[in-house]
């Protein structure tokens, strides 16, 4: 009977979890990772709270020889709203390596986080870009990626952590 009621409090736990990014050598409070469907790759994307402000971090599975390429996600980033605006971060802040999975950190500002928790986040564009170390060439490979969660505004609600500041946000927005 105890084992019963102690597996009937386990969902009401993880609820509540906090979740940590790592990217590198530091670690940051942040939201699950989200699935997105992509032609060629999923990808995994979590909201972040870094020292400097808000970002996103990207994670996708890449596997290539270190020895002959060099292969970071970078370029802009895009996030498509179901409203039709789109938030771009032009460049990464923080780029890693990990388990044969390419790893970039996005900054966005407060007013991104307000606009994805009034509207849904539909797509997200990205490039990873790949250079040969003997040949000195290199080619960008853009990639796209789409979602149907609409569970991301909660998230990024609890990680800007005050009902107040969340509302201050949106009404910001004027929608």
């Amino acid at each position: 009977m105890k084992k019963l009621i102690l597996l009937l409090f386990i969902p009401l736990l993880s609820i509540g979890q906090d979740y940590r990014a790592y990217i590198a050598d530091k670690s940051y409070p942040s939201t699950k990772f989200y699935k997105l469907e992509g032609d060629k790759q999923d990808i995994n994307l979590s909201f972040v709270k870094t020292e400097i402000g808000f970002a996103v971090l990207l994670k996708t599975h890449y596997y290539f020889n270190p020895h002959i390429e060099d292969v970071l996600i970078r370029k802009k980033l895009s996030l498509f709203l179901s409203n039709g605006d789109v938030i771009n971060s032009e460049k990464t802040s923080a780029n890693d390596y990990e388990d044969e999975s390419l790893i970039s950190l996005y900054p966005i500002t407060e007013t991104d986080i307000a606009k994805l928790i009034v509207h849904n986040l539909n797509r997200v564009r990205y490039t990873i870009s790949v250079t040969d170390k003997f040949v000195s060439a290199s080619k960008d490979i853009n990639r796209t990626a789409t979602t149907n969660d609409t569970t991301i505004d909660a998230a990024l609600e609890k990680l800007l952590g005050d009902e107040e500041d969340v509302k201050r946000l949106v009404d910001k927005l004027n929608y």
